[in-house]
């Protein structure tokens, strides 16, 4: 019962509207801060973090840790999800249920963007549960559907890197395998 009530309250919370920032601000952001980061990354940041304010904030300041410990944040294939980020993703994405994170999980390993009829496939739910599943995501903040409504993606690299980052090294390998196999069957 107390689960179901968690469950409840998490669904009806407040969603708080924030301002994206542009690429121009994130700029801004950077030139008033007193970060060593060096050189001009607004774009990555644009994209990593689609522009908000906490996560970039979050971002920033890791960044910046890294630098003064002489890490250099370009020889990763990506940038890391802070902690607080990372956490926060990962509590939103559990009050979801199971098969929304597993869902979630496939769609961070694929990588791009894929259509539902292939995702049916891939997870292995019937056509209108995955439906259902995809909406719950998307009304989420997950999930980002393509105008042309025949490709759905995850909605944030941030988010598709914090659900990366939280996978054990079985449940993500078994993961990769299964995408594969599936690629290979096509």
């Amino acid at each position: 019962q107390i689960d179901q009530l968690i469950r409840s309250i998490a669904n009806k919370r407040n969603v708080i509207d924030l301002l994206l920032l542009s690429e121009g601000s994130i700029r801004q952001l950077l030139a008033t801060t007193k970060t060593p980061i060096q050189e001009n990354i607004s774009e990555v940041l644009l994209k990593f973090t689609g522009g908000n304010p906490f996560v970039l904030t979050e971002t920033v300041n890791m960044l910046s840790d890294q630098a003064r410990q002489s890490h250099d944040w370009r020889s990763q294939a990506t940038i890391d999800v802070p902690d607080s980020v990372s956490d926060l993703v990962m509590e939103r994405l559990a009050y979801t249920g199971d098969e929304h994170r597993r869902i979630m999980e496939t769609l961070s390993i694929i990588g791009h963007p894929v259509s539902p009829s292939l995702l049916v496939m891939l997870v292995g739910v019937d056509e209108l549960s995955l439906v259902e599943h995809l909406e719950r995501l998307i009304e989420g903040g997950f999930l980002c559907e393509y105008s042309d409504g025949a490709r759905l993606d995850v909605s944030h690299d941030y988010i598709r890197q914090a659900i990366i980052q939280n996978l054990n090294m079985v449940r993500k390998t078994v993961l990769h395998r299964r995408v594969a196999e599936f690629l290979i069957k096509l």
